[in-house]
């Protein structure tokens, strides 16, 4: 699993198993040191691609997906949150509830997966040429396909 390393004047690059590196170290070093996340990206072979960040003042549709930076990491990686089904999801785009922060955000978000890149479409379609066992059909002829 993920892996955080502790930093601090008292002990220096402690590991300890979380797949959330939120932990606040004031209760381990009395509000001293910080928590450097392990690349949230490790283990996973196929990330998706990343919805649109999260914009407060959006409505979002329930089942809505976007995508927020993840607190303490700063490489490419993001983390992907699902909108709630109504009627908790006209709270969804509120700034109130920005996903993965605050007190009450899961109250209408729902944290998924990391993602890594974007979710658009391809510039040309693509297809299996192994599909094409016999090559392209015959030509359209009223009353005859």
């Amino acid at each position: 699993g993920a892996q955080c390393s502790v930093s601090s004047p008292l002990e220096s690059n402690v590991p300890f198993p979380s797949r959330e590196c939120s932990l606040t170290l004031h209760l381990l070093h009395l509000g001293q040191g910080t928590a450097t996340p392990a690349d949230p990206l490790a283990g996973i072979a196929n990330p998706p691609g990343c919805p649109e960040d999260f914009i407060a003042g959006t409505e979002y549709e329930p089942d809505a997906k976007v995508s927020t930076s993840i607190a303490g990491y700063s490489g490419p990686a993001k983390q992907i949150y699902i909108c709630a089904a109504d009627p908790m999801s006209k709270f969804c785009g509120q700034e109130h509830y920005e996903p993965g922060t605050g007190q009450h955000w899961n109250l209408v978000w729902t944290k998924d997966t990391v993602c890594f890149g974007s979710v658009s479409p391809t510039s040309s379609p693509s297809w299996d040429a192994a599909r094409m066992i016999d090559g392209c059909p015959d030509a359209w002829a009223k009353g005859t396909n």
